[in-house]
């Protein structure tokens, strides 16, 4: 499939301010009740954006947060989104996303020259999509790791968007989306 008709298939929700879709050798994946199935190699998320915006990632080998997020539990109690996030620069040169157990990736898009993904964000209609290439994982103590040496057989997403109430006192969540990526066996086709 090619990456405009790709891009056609992503569609906001009325109320959604984002949407996320997984494509892995220029094709889009089905997403079944949260999970997307796929080889134990280099994919992207993308993501299609109502406004500029921050999009605040958490990433993990391990459930619990997205086991949090998928019961219900209320924000101040999920862990990994309680922590801070990655300090990363601007774009996606080197292809990652850092693994945080207590903190998230920070992506967001401004305009053309900030941002945190592949290239600026193409304009659909009255949306921005945007790419984020993974080809590596960053773990806690600064160890690389490409997707295909993976130690585990799932990667578990948390994609959140939050508003700080007027006294910063806490975050009212705008929308909060969890997707795990179940890693195909090598033999499997």
């Amino acid at each position: 499939m090619s990456t405009s008709l790709a891009l056609l298939l992503l569609a906001l929700a009325p109320g959604q301010y984002f949407a996320v879709q997984v494509e892995q050798d220029g094709r889009n994946l089905p997403i079944r009740d949260g999970r997307v199935y796929l080889a134990k190699k280099p994919f992207s998320l993308v993501l299609e954006l109502r406004e500029p915006q921050l999009v605040l990632v958490h990433a993990s080998l391990g459930s619990k947060t997205i086991d949090a997020v998928r019961a219900g539990k209320p924000l101040d109690s999920i862990p990994g989104l309680q922590g801070t996030g990655a300090a990363e620069g601007e774009g996606n040169p080197e292809r990652g996303l850092f693994l945080l157990p207590d903190g998230f990736n920070a992506w967001y898009y401004h305009d053309a020259a900030h941002h945190r993904f592949d290239e600026p964000c193409r304009r659909k209609a009255s949306t921005l999509v945007c790419r984020r290439t993974i080809e590596k994982l960053w773990l806690e103590g600064g160890k690389t790791v490409p997707v295909a040496e993976v130690d585990g057989q799932a990667l578990h997403l948390v994609f959140l968007r939050t508003k700080w109430k007027a006294d910063y006192s806490s975050q009212d969540v705008l929308q909060l989306t969890s997707l795990s990526l179940i890693f195909e066996p090598k033999n499997k086709s």
